[in-house]
């Protein structure tokens, strides 16, 4: 039994003793395993990076591997409130390491937009649609001439801003037509990544300074890539009840559950918290956390949230040693994501990068075989469709303030209705 004094009571239409509405039915299904980890067909590769609709994450330790579960009909999401794309256009988003990014063009995905990324003369970034106006070749085939791009099918050449200034098949190849040209997006390289926006942006990159400070050490992690929405990566990072038993001995101490009081502080797209809670003792294999307590070691976790899918995490022991966590979620489709993750911090100088890098490679493979099972496989939006209780209030306060910022709602479908599934394509 729950006491009342824990729940967090939401708001079901009609008010009063009325319940929930029922969960509709799911289709039949045929029982399959599915696999951890695809591996990219063969000639997946376009550029320096691998399609992000060929590859998930594959760091996760064969123990983990989950047993042969049925597929519970991943496509069929009831009707509610979701994570909105076209919403999501105006926000930075990351899309890929700095040094992923070479001499030649890569492919990425974000919010079902495909995109050529690109460097020029000077080394400064550049995003593209992923398609030739003249026959919808991927340009992330292509080569990097100066500052343009050359589509490998017919050589038609194109500029930073997306027009084709060259078509080699006339006879004058600078007579291109005004309507020969592809959408150009903002990109910007900041923290060791490549962040897009596909539209004007509503809020700036989060500051974390630590990251550019020479006293700090700094690492990068992942990109993990589950078959979920970002939102559901956001919500688990953020989500303090699973610790001691997702990761016990590395996050959290299955002998003190109880996760602390804390409150949440919405300032425009920024969600606050702090938090105090137990520190996991820790083992000789993953040395990466700067406690020196004898026993029952504390954490101090300051968070800064920002919508829709970054998080700012400052840690500390109560001493001069700091940690610093950037993650940030890309949403590559309505349900697929890839995690970013940054670490700095100030002690441990002589520690191999490669030991960070192993445990964060843990710790998403054990929370990837959790989320990746949770249905739907996209955050509800709507406080009714999930149960939360008062150490949910995190995930409370996300999914108020993504609908309050227009940044979640009811999918269109086709004929103007609302409800069902949209998908991205």
């Amino acid at each position: 039994m729950v006491a009342n004094s824990d729940l967090i009571i939401t708001n079901f239409p009609g008010g009063g003793g009325r319940q929930p509405p029922p969960v509709p039915p799911v289709a039949p299904f045929a029982p399959a395993a599915r696999p951890l980890a695809v591996l990219p067909p063969a000639g997946a590769r376009r550029g320096g990076l691998a399609s992000w609709d060929d590859r998930i994450a594959s760091d996760v330790p064969s123990a983990l591997a989950p047993p042969a579960t049925p597929d519970r009909r991943r496509d069929v999401t009831a009707p509610g409130v979701y994570a909105d794309p076209p919403a999501q256009r105006a926000c930075w988003h990351p899309v890929a390491y700095s040094h992923d990014l070479t001499d030649g063009p890569a492919h990425a995905d974000l919010l079902g937009e495909p995109l050529v990324l690109w460097r020029g003369p000077a080394g400064e970034p550049r995003a593209m649609s992923d398609l030739c106006v003249h026959r919808g070749t991927a340009l992330s085939l292509s080569r990097v001439s100066g500052d343009e791009i050359v589509c490998p099918y017919h050589g038609w050449r194109y500029a930073a801003d997306g027009r084709c200034v060259a078509i080699p098949q006339l006879e004058d190849p600078a007579l291109v037509p005004v309507k020969a040209r592809v959408p150009a997006f903002r990109i910007q390289e900041r923290y060791g990544l490549l962040w897009v926006a596909l539209e004007e942006p509503r809020w700036p990159l989060p500051h974390v300074p630590e990251l550019a400070d020479a006293a700090w050490a700094v690492v990068s992690a992942g990109p993990y890539r589950w078959h979920c929405d970002a939102a559901r990566q956001v919500e688990n990072f953020t989500d303090f009840g699973h610790f001691p038993w997702v990761h016990p001995g590395l996050l959290g101490d299955p002998e003190r559950p109880v996760v602390p009081r804390h409150e949440v502080r919405t300032e425009g797209h920024v969600l606050h918290y702090s938090i105090v809670r137990p520190e996991a003792p820790g083992t000789d294999s993953f040395p990466v956390f700067g406690n020196e307590q004898a026993s029952l070691p504390e954490r101090r976790s300051r968070y800064e949230l920002h919508l829709p899918y970054t998080i700012v995490l400052r840690l500390d022991w109560g001493g001069e040693r700091g940690m610093v966590y950037l993650f940030a979620a890309q949403p590559v489709a309505d349900d697929r994501c890839a995690g970013y993750v940054v670490i700095g911090r100030n002690y441990n100088f002589d520690q191999p990068a490669l030991v960070i890098r192993e445990f964060e490679n843990t710790i998403f493979g054990q929370d990837q075989v959790i989320v990746e099972s949770q249905r739907p496989d996209r955050v509800p939006f709507d406080l009714a469709a999930e149960l939360h209780l008062k150490f949910d209030a995190v995930a409370v306060a996300y999914r108020k303030a993504m609908r309050a910022l227009g940044l979640a709602a009811e999918p269109q479908v086709a004929s103007g209705q609302t409800g069902g599934s949209a998908r991205l394509g």
